[in-house]
Parts: C-alpha cells; structure tokens; sequence
C-alpha cells in the first residue's frame, strides 16, 4: 500500500527517505488518539501506522487545544518503530506503533 505523493511530506530519518501524512479520519475523540501512516519512499513496501496521545493535527477539529504532531515528533517516532521490530524495506502487513503516553506533553 503506498501514501500518495499529494497530501503527504516528506521526511529523511536517518539517511532514509519517508512519506507520511494524517490521514482524513485523524483522531478518535473518545480517547484522544491521533495517527498518521509512514511509509519508506518506495510504494511497495511496508506501512506504519503511528499513534499519539493527546495529539490532534491542527485543521481537526481540537486544534485550540492541541500540541501539534510536528516532523521531529514523527522522525522519533519511526526511529522508536524501526528499534521495536518494525521492517520498513520488506513488504508486510500494517504494523502499528503507539507513542507511549509519557512521551506526550500534557496540555493544561
């Protein structure tokens, strides 16, 4: 599954390019969650789902609440992904990655 080009930004972690982007349903209002899909720069392989907690992209819908989910946020974050198993050069199903919550800042 590939992320395409429009909509998506681009993103170089460790000498290797990346695409990510929210995708249109960003959060669960229930619990706070915000996600976004990564992908190495080559369509045919695999797909990262990331979430965080108490993190809204900014055009939804709690954006005067929100810490925005920014690039150094993401380049952690598949770095932290990559460490815990996930194959970014091999074709495969999803994997999911979940920011663990401490990393958040809380927002009083």
């Amino acid at each position: 599954m590939a992320i395409s080009k429009r909509w998506s930004r681009r993103i170089v972690v460790d000498g290797v390019s990346y695409r990510w982007k929210f995708p249109r349903v960003t959060i669960d209002i229930t619990d706070g969650w915000s996600w976004i899909l990564v992908h190495r720069d080559d369509p045919a392989k695999s797909l990262l789902q990331i979430g965080f907690a108490g993190r809204w992209s900014m055009s939804g819908p709690c954006r005067e609440y929100s810490r925005p989910v920014l690039p150094s946020d993401v380049a952690a974050a598949i770095r932290a992904a990559l460490a815990a198993g996930w194959q970014a050069d091999q074709r495969g199903k999803l994997f999911r990655y979940w920011v663990p919550q401490e990393d958040t800042v809380p927002m009083y």
